[in-house]
């Protein structure tokens, strides 16, 4: 499962923005942290508790 999320701080320093989860699916927004834990929790399918994070033939950048 692929997620785009656009983060900003506010001027009082808290977390708010927006998740994408596919092309053309509603954003669902959230305001702090708490708010943001609860969409990942819900957006992701629990069937991907075992999946790996990468595919097999991904070729992460380890320069970092």
């Amino acid at each position: 499962m692929r997620l785009i999320a656009d983060i900003s701080r506010t001027a009082d320093g808290h977390l708010e923005g927006v998740i994408r989860t596919e092309l053309g699916a509603e954003p669902i927004s959230f305001s702090g942290v708490l708010e943001l834990l609860r969409v990942l929790e819900d957006e992701i399918p629990s069937d991907t508790v075992d999946a790996p994070l990468l595919p097999a033939d991904a070729n992460p950048d380890t320069s970092v």
